[in-house]
């Protein structure tokens, strides 16, 4: 992610009890052959986490077929083989609870027998139920407050929990959801694909909220571990939702500057200290495209950040009809940087203005300054445009605040 999403706790409790429970049912599957809704109800009371709450819990499995069908059908594999299938998925659910690390291989492949795929369907049909208005029963859950569990309580408590994120947190290009009469409309998305990954379809650290765009057409089911090669990628060389702060915390955008008729170049995403991120950024940009879909927009990037810098002009900056970049302008664009800088999560495509605007300022405002007789054709279209643009506006410049330009000039030292 571009930015970081918090979890929120009561998703985490939930979620978790759903995982847990999932487990336990299935390993009881892997040890008998007739997982009948007597012997799984005494099997989760045995659990101190759903001791007293087993038969409310298979009743509510056996009240649907598909519920317990996969479970049965699942059970009657070969005993030996279905035990490990369910130790390993249960191994790395229970990993990915606390922090992950090391391999994660998926677990349905195309030649799947017919017990590991009922299996699969079995954990899959949790996901199905809480995304149907009837969601999960509060028997599930463990805790004073249980309470049925939805979609909608999923949405609503991701949102609350993530107030600072104005935009989708993977493309930054546009909000995740919208509202109406009360009801959030989205797409969840699976950061490992619940096809593949099938013991993480409920998981509390495997479901996010990002714009239709990235899940639907952009995303779809690609895998953040298999790379481009052969060699698949560990937990620790991917970036986890809910683990890892942001990248756009982590690193900044390369900008090549177009001149005349060559446009201007966005990417890649280059480390902001001396940490390897290589594998994350590029896990990151094999899933969502990043930052090759603003290559696409930066026309519109462009445009936008044009008039960012037009209207806070306004506000007061006159340029001299004899300097053209002088002392002024670069403390107002400096104070821009910073406000783009802090706006990001919150307007669309901020990140990608701020580094646009940071390389703009070190490399043609800072050298216009220190050589006022700088060629115009040397400049950048959005530059020149610029430099037109305000030449006749009158005004008196604006306080700037000392923090705001130690702010600006700390991101630009990153592209020194």
């Amino acid at each position: 992610m571009i930015h970081q999403v918090h979890l929120p706790d009561v998703t985490r409790r939930r979620l978790t009890d759903v995982v847990l429970l999932q487990l336990r049912l299935l390993r009881h599957a892997a040890l008998t052959t007739t997982p009948d809704a007597a012997s799984c109800a005494l099997y989760l009371d045995r659990c101190a986490r759903f001791r007293g709450r087993g038969v409310q819990i298979v009743a509510w499995l056996w009240r649907a077929p598909t519920r317990h069908q996969s479970l049965e059908a699942f059970a009657r594999g070969p005993g030996t083989e279905k035990l490990q299938w369910y130790m390993r998925l249960a191994r790395e659910a229970l990993k990915f609870l606390r922090y992950p690390t090391g391999a994660l291989f998926p677990h349905i492949a195309r030649n799947a027998t017919a017990w590991q795929s009922a299996g699969a369907t079995f954990l899959q049909n949790f996901y199905d139920d809480l995304c149907t208005p009837f969601g999960l029963p509060g028997c599930i859950f463990s805790g004073s407050d249980a309470a049925i569990f939805h979609r909608q309580e999923l949405l609503h408590e991701f949102v609350h929990a993530n107030t600072h994120l104005h935009v989708c947190a993977a493309c930054d290009e546009s909000g995740s959801h919208t509202i109406v009469d009360d009801s959030i409309r989205a797409g969840m998305e699976h950061y490992l694909s619940k096809s593949r990954y099938p013991h993480l379809a409920c998981h509390p650290f495997n479901l996010l909220l990002i714009c239709p765009l990235c899940n639907s057409f952009v995303k779809q089911t690609t895998d953040p571990l298999q790379g481009r090669s052969a060699r698949r990628r560990n937990l620790e060389d991917i970036h986890l939702p809910y683990r890892d702060v942001g990248l756009g915390a982590r690193t900044y955008l390369q900008v090549r500057l177009g001149k005349e008729s060559t446009p201007t170049r966005l990417g890649p995403l280059r480390p902001r200290e001396a940490t390897n991120l290589r594998q994350n950024i590029a896990a990151f940009g094999d899933v969502y495209k990043i930052p090759r879909r603003w290559q696409g927009k930066v026309n519109t990037i462009g445009e936008n950040l044009f008039r960012r810098i037009q209207q806070f002009l306004r506000h007061g900056w006159h340029i001299p009809e004899d300097e053209t970049m002088p002392h002024m302008l670069l403390t107002a664009l400096d104070s821009l940087l910073c406000d783009l800088y802090e706006d990001q999560g919150k307007v669309p495509l901020a990140f990608a203005m701020t580094w646009w605007l940071a390389t703009l300022i070190n490399q043609e405002v800072e050298p216009a300054i220190h050589n006022p007789a700088h060629p115009m054709p040397q400049l950048s279209i959005l530059l020149q445009a610029l430099s037109i643009a305000t030449s006749a506006q009158p005004g008196a410049g604006l306080p700037t605040s000392s923090a705001q330009l130690a702010t600006a000039r700390s991101l630009r030292r990153l592209l020194q």
